[in-house]
């Protein structure tokens, strides 16, 4: 269990002795056998799709709220919805999960990304400013890490330009509460299995004009129902993938893969990804199913948010460690809550071996990609974007390891003499991030 407070970091673990056999995985599934249980129990029986997703509507923002199966599902409606002209623009922030810039080129239009700050993970205003043609119909913002972007300023030129403003808020929930700015346009959260508060799929758009609900729920009741058979299998390889994620089972696969001079990162890193395999778009344009119409409720009923401010204090306690040895990603960025905690370092591969050596799942890799107005013409002119992705090193943060095991991982990057990337951080300009201007908890 866990207590904390604004002033101190108290952790309780079980007594089980800590040995380095075991491996701290670098991101849990945040949902208890019992729900996966409960989900499963819950699979053959019948129900009524359209008033389960009422139910949730009606617990998250009536006449606002539109229940997809997922946030590429719910993004793939939108641009099916509106009515924009073949290579129609959408400024996008330029670091996003690769599928965002693919749907958006599904649907003919092109994506154009603008830079983000390593520290502050915003965009630069100005160069949202600068991006705009007249083509440029829409700018979609990504919240990362779990802190936020200052979208009041976004908004402004959003709103000089008349053009849509959507949130991608898949790495942003905190709590119902917490529904994205009041002015965008589009809101979007992700309950997808490495997310807070999963329920293994499912995701939440809150959409501020009535006419595009609309629309986008006419078109979403035209789309064939997920199969309870198909989440009952999900549910399924997530109980599989949550069992070998504990620390010791992590640990013993990560010593066998040794022994066969295999590395367990390339098998951890496609594991949790929720939408992978061929067969994409037809996998995407479903609507959930019962079950998980059922369990996606239940999550959001009960979801228990001192969790984040425990997840907040753990990263709080490693920044405060580590000090300023090296740069804590996002740490500019208002209200961050750790959703990953990552560092910016020059010797990261000496210190993610390090890290494994002493038990804690350090990775190199990320699904994050940098936005490209093509998939064949890389984007070279994102700077901070790229030298985030050459320089990050995903830490483990887990609410159950003892205060010793986050000061054990410290120690690590002590022991390592790891250090801030020679080469200075280019800072974006025309961002105004470095202030804490909304308080979500």
């Amino acid at each position: 269990m866990f207590v904390c407070d604004e002033d101190s970091l108290i952790i309780l673990s079980r007594s089980s002795r800590e040995q380095d056999k075991t491996m701290w995985v670098r991101k849990k599934i945040e949902i208890a056998p019992n729900e996966i249980a409960w989900a499963m129990a819950r699979c053959p029986l019948p129900g009524d799709e359209d008033r389960l997703a009422e139910r949730i509507e009606n617990l998250w923002a009536p006449g606002q709220t539109l229940v997809c199966l997922s946030i590429r599902s719910g993004f793939d409606l939108l641009l099916s919805t509106v009515d924009w002209p073949a290579d129609s623009e959408i400024i996008m922030s330029g670091l996003t999960i690769r599928d965002m810039p693919r749907i958006i080129r599904q649907h003919g239009f092109i994506p154009v990304g603008v830079d983000i700050d390593p520290l502050s993970l915003a965009p630069s205003v100005e160069q949202i400013e600068n991006s705009i043609t007249p083509q440029t119909k829409a700018i979609v913002i990504a919240h990362l890490f779990g802190g936020l972007v200052d979208m009041d300023p976004i908004i402004d030129v959003a709103r000089r330009h008349k053009l849509l403003v959507i949130e991608d808020c898949a790495q942003a929930y905190i709590g119902n509460h917490f529904q994205g700015h009041p002015a965008a346009d589009v809101s979007m959260f992700s309950f997808g299995p490495i997310k807070t508060n999963t329920a293994l799929a499912g995701g939440i758009f809150k959409v501020r004009r009535p006419e595009l609900l609309r629309r986008m729920k006419e078109n979403h009741r035209k789309l064939p129902l997920q199969t309870p058979f198909a989440f009952g299998a999900r549910l399924c390889k997530y109980s599989a993938i949550k069992l070998i994620s504990t620390s010791f089972v992590s640990g013993c696969i990560v010593r066998c893969m040794r022994l066969i001079g295999k590395n367990h990162d390339d098998l951890a890193s496609g594991m949790a990804r929720g939408f992978a395999g061929a067969g994409f778009f037809k996998r995407i344009r479903q609507k959930p199913s019962v079950p998980l119409l059922r369990l996606l409720y239940r999550k959001l009923y009960e979801f228990d948010e001192t969790t984040i401010h425990a997840r907040a204090s753990c990263g709080r306690f490693i920044s405060e460690q580590i000090g300023s040895r090296v740069y804590v990603v996002g740490q500019q960025a208002i209200d961050p809550t750790n959703w990953v905690f990552a560092i910016l370092v020059e010797n990261r591969d000496e210190l993610v071996q390090a890290m494994w050596r002493k038990g804690f799942d350090a990775t190199t890799h990320s699904s994050l990609r940098i936005v490209s107005r093509s998939e064949d013409e890389p984007n070279a002119d994102l700077v901070g974007a790229q030298y985030l992705l050459d320089h990050i090193v995903f830490l483990p943060i887990d609410l159950a390891m003892p205060l010793k095991s986050l000061q054990k991982m410290v120690n690590v990057i002590a022991e390592t003499e790891t250090t801030a990337p020679e080469q200075a951080i280019p800072r974006v300009t025309g961002n105004t991030t470095t202030r804490s201007i909304r308080h979500r908890f």
